[in-house]
């Protein structure tokens, strides 16, 4: 008798310890990066709106659109497009710029892959050749941005990767993570953006559709209006014109992507999508939150 109960304690401590290994495997990790981005890399708050900026923005040479009034656009299934990314000091050199900013800035070429057909899900790539996106605002990535980069979004994985090459700043590590979890934008994300505006730049009509973070301020991101004739172009109404942002103001205070050649129509090689060794083990950027 005295061996049975025995046994029933062993059992039941070995229960208790197994239950507690599986509530802590069970834990859930602390987000990485952003989180809450107006439904662009992550769920809408309860509220549907994100916390936003305090700070009072201006919008040269735009005018307001009733949300009822403002244009739907839709991003093509998949695409790729070319671009440059202006990086501006000046806080009061505020974009859209004509054709290009005035004054001292630094530029990027680059592009952007995107499908939202693949077997891992919706998957995006960035590409910037020569200039990181200065969104570091300590540590090693936040000295300068005169290195390469690619920043690659898998839906499958929800993870964001900032993967880095041979010019990396040195104790920067080849791959990091700046958002988990986190997802590409999908097809319908400007839906989410209340703030719709409309100008009309180097003579072309042009969509805006913005937000406000609290801590990373504004967001606009600008398509060519659908009633604007583009010779050869398949899908008007998802055409992006330019996108800007403000950035680390020691680098660049505002950073203005100028969209060049786009192509809706070629799916890009699946082994844009593939994911490096080097990341396998990745952690948080440094100077990321």
């Amino acid at each position: 008798m005295k061996s049975f109960f025995i046994l029933l304690i062993t059992i039941s401590f070995l229960l208790q310890t197994d239950a507690y290994a599986n509530m802590r495997s069970k834990k859930k990790t602390a987000p990485i990066g952003p989180t809450c981005t107006q439904g662009g890399h992550n769920p809408l708050p309860p509220s549907g709106v994100c916390p936003k900026s305090n700070t009072t923005f201006v919008f040269p040479g735009m005018h307001d659109v009733p949300a009822s009034q403002a244009a739907v656009h839709r991003w093509a299934p998949w695409f790729s497009v070319e671009w440059v990314f202006y990086y501006v000091f000046d806080p009061a050199n505020i974009p859209p710029y004509f054709p290009v900013p005035q004054g001292n800035f630094t530029f990027t070429n680059g592009r952007t892959y995107f499908d939202d057909t693949t077997e891992r899900g919706r998957c995006m790539r960035e590409v910037y050749d020569t200039r990181c996106i200065p969104i570091f605002f300590t540590d090693v990535l936040s000295t300068n941005n005169n290195y390469s980069c690619d920043f690659l979004n898998i839906a499958s994985t929800q993870t964001a990767y900032l993967i880095l090459h041979e010019d990396r700043p040195k104790g920067a590590p080849e791959c990091c993570i700046i958002g988990q979890p986190f997802h590409p934008p999908s097809r319908n994300f400007s839906d989410n953006l209340y703030i719709k505006k409309a100008s009309t730049i180097e003579g072309i009509d042009i969509d805006w559709n913005g937000l406000t973070l609290e801590d990373a301020g504004l967001f606009l991101y600008g398509f060519y209006n659908k009633t604007t004739v583009i010779p050869h172009d398949p899908i008007p109404a998802s055409r992006p014109y330019v996108f800007y942002m403000m950035g680390a103001p020691q680098i660049a205070t505002w950073m203005y992507q100028k969209f060049g050649d786009w192509d809706p129509i070629s799916k890009p090689d699946p082994r844009v999508w593939e994911i490096p060794e080097s990341c396998r083990q990745a952690t948080v950027c440094p100077g990321w939150g």
